[in-house]
């Protein structure tokens, strides 16, 4: 065995990377057998066995018989990576496999040594200083590997710091300032006066946190209310700033602190924002909401305002009421308008029960809450009670009703053309006979009075109701074409 070089390596010797990266080597193996002992069609393997533990795969040579009688010689030209070796190096050996699988190991196996390169490495890698830390750091480099005898120096370079001691190996530095940010401190190892390369500790500046808090009333109902923040940092200023101003006024402030003073009667939510400078110019946002006045109803955008009659009430008899300006001691109030239904509040939830009495197409409540400064206006419900439907709520209407909230004109179309065809019981196509059926709408306010009444006879237009004059609010359009009779939840802006 020889290195591609030419130098020899001895018989069961060792092979030595040095501080290369890799090395190639050369080798001859020789086999012998008894001329009788049959091995069939075999295969010799060369392997090394490293870090991993496991077998390295390096050559595969397969023999057929009629060339291995008694000897068999064989040359091999591989190459190795120091990587694939730990420190504890390895061994390199031969393994002849018959066609049986019965494998034959050589005796003589060869040692691999290697040596690691010089390295040194520097810590702390990252330094993140925080805002005004003016506090010593210790830099210490570390070296390995390095060669018997060799002469190891360092060079420093840290500007904007202070060197308060040093050794052979560390530096203690403080910084110059509390708030100019210090370079990253470098250092270049050098062995006999040849450069190692550079190793760096990163300067960064820490990012900014507080346990600074906003302290404040959940609401505003009067006058003026005083705004807090506890555990300032010092050497800090705050810019405080409040979305939904127009309910309020700010009439003082400084850095830890902020009055401010509600504008009218209007009512709705605040957010009160503090932006906290360091003396680095670095930031933080702190908030905090505040309800002014009294709290807010809204109906829940996903609400069916429908409910079905007998078996399947439970299935859709809940109703979400949408709170803003809610507190801990905020209780949800709710009244009948119309006396055909039971009412269980729970939460934020309406749970309607019917009764069998009149009005039989509708009921009615309102619900209204309350938080520190008083009650809410009331929110009224006009909901349509369904005789058949399945699932618990939803219809097929007959009369389609847009648009929905209206402002100044409401439009009625036929939604459903076989049921109205049905009333006469003439064929579905004959669409023309649907002229002749008259329709009455009926619009109805708060309090169950018709505010407007229109009549219809022909069906296949888009009819058109003036509700320009009304107020706002929640109306029952009733529609009645013969037998059939429906009822429509609208809203007037």
């Amino acid at each position: 065995m020889s290195y591609i070089s030419g130098t020899p390596i001895s018989n069961c010797g060792t092979i030595a990377f040095g501080t290369n990266a890799t090395v190639r080597i050369q080798f001859t193996i020789n086999l012998s057998k008894q001329q009788n002992q049959v091995v069939g069609t075999s295969n010799l393997f060369v392997y090394t066995i490293g870090s991993s533990g496991s077998r390295i795969e390096r050559s595969n040579t397969t023999i057929q018989p009629v060339n291995f009688v008694t000897n068999f010689q064989t040359s091999a030209d591989i190459t190795m990576s120091q990587t694939d070796f730990n420190n504890s190096g390895g061994t390199l050996f031969a393994v002849f496999k018959s066609s049986g699988n019965i494998e034959y190991q050589t005796a003589c196996s060869y040692s691999i040594t290697k040596t690691n390169p010089p390295s040194f490495t520097l810590s702390p890698t990252t330094l993140p200083l925080p805002c005004g830390d003016t506090s010593s750091r210790t830099f210490t480099v570390t070296p390995a590997n390095i060669p018997s005898g060799a002469v190891v120096t360092y060079q420093w370079s840290h500007n904007g710091w202070s060197q308060l001691s040093a050794t052979a190996t560390s530096k203690t530095l403080q910084p110059n300032s509390g708030t100019t940010l210090p370079s990253s401190v470098i250092v270049t190892p050098f062995i006999n006066g040849v450069s190692q390369g550079t190793r760096t500790s990163t300067v960064t500046r820490a990012p900014f946190t507080t346990t600074a808090t906003i302290s404040a009333a959940n609401s505003l109902c009067s006058g003026t209310t005083t705004v807090s923040l506890a555990n300032f940092p010092s050497g800090s200023s705050t810019d405080w700033s409040v979305t939904g101003g127009s309910l309020v006024s700010i009439v003082g402030q400084n850095n830890t602190s902020l009055v401010l003073q509600r504008n009218g009667s209007g009512s709705g939510e605040i957010t009160i924002s503090a932006l906290i400078s360091n003396a680095c110019n670095q930031t933080i946002t702190l908030s905090k909401s505040m309800f002014v006045g009294s709290p807010q109803l809204s109906y829940d955008i996903n609400e069916d305002l429908t409910i079905c009659r007998g078996e399947n009430t439970i299935l859709n008899n809940t109703f979400i009421v949408n709170i803003s300006g809610s507190n801990n001691q905020t209780i949800l109030e709710a009244q009948k308008i119309t006396n055909n239904h039971n009412l269980f509040v729970q939460g934020n939830e309406v749970i309607v029960s019917l009764m069998y009495t009149p009005p039989y197409n509708y009921i009615a409540f309102k619900v209204r809450v309350n938080n520190d400064c008083g009650f809410s206006d009331w929110l009224e419900y006009y909901v349509q009670i369904i005789e058949n439907c399945s699932g618990g709520g939803g219809s097929q209407n007959n009369f389609a009703i847009f648009p929905s909230p209206a402002d100044t004109e409401l439009n009625i179309t036929v939604n459903n053309v076989s049921s109205i065809n049905s009333l006469e019981k003439r064929p579905i196509l004959e669409t023309l006979e649907l002229q002749e059926i008259p329709i009455i709408a009926g619009l109805y306010d708060f309090e169950g009075r018709l505010v407007i009444q229109q009549q219809f006879s022909r069906l296949g237009d888009i009819q058109k109701i003036d509700v320009s004059d009304l107020k706002k609010g929640i109306y029952i359009l009733k529609i009645i074409a013969k037998e059939l009779e429906e009822t429509h939840r609208i809203i007037i802006e």
